[in-house]
């Protein structure tokens, strides 16, 4: 994956490159992802990783800490600051949308 995304990177391509936990990406993909996002969680040592990671901000470490749905911050590899973001999906692309009707 991450050869393959050097290489598209030439073509002014992108990888986009989803996992649940920091540690399923290849350190090197990590190091020179251009954009982060991380997603809420209550869970302290994903927190933590997290927040070493991204150079979370005590306001964005607290956004992202209190675990609530949809919350993220969103990192520019290098910026010096984050965007806590709110993402909200379209109804049929939540879960209990099939579930509640």
């Amino acid at each position: 994956t991450t050869t393959i995304a050097r290489m598209y990177r030439k073509f002014g391509l992108a990888v986009l490159l989803v996992a649940h936990d920091w540690s399923d990406l290849h350190p090197v993909y990590r190091k020179h992802a251009g954009w982060r996002i991380a997603m809420a969680s209550s869970d302290p040592e994903y927190l933590s990783v997290t927040a070493s990671y991204l150079r979370l901000a005590a306001e964005e470490y607290r956004w992202l800490s209190e675990g609530l749905r949809g919350r993220a911050v969103l990192r520019m590899q290098h910026k010096p600051y984050s965007f806590p973001i709110q993402i909200e999906p379209p109804p049929e692309a939540r879960t209990d949308y099939w579930w509640v009707r």
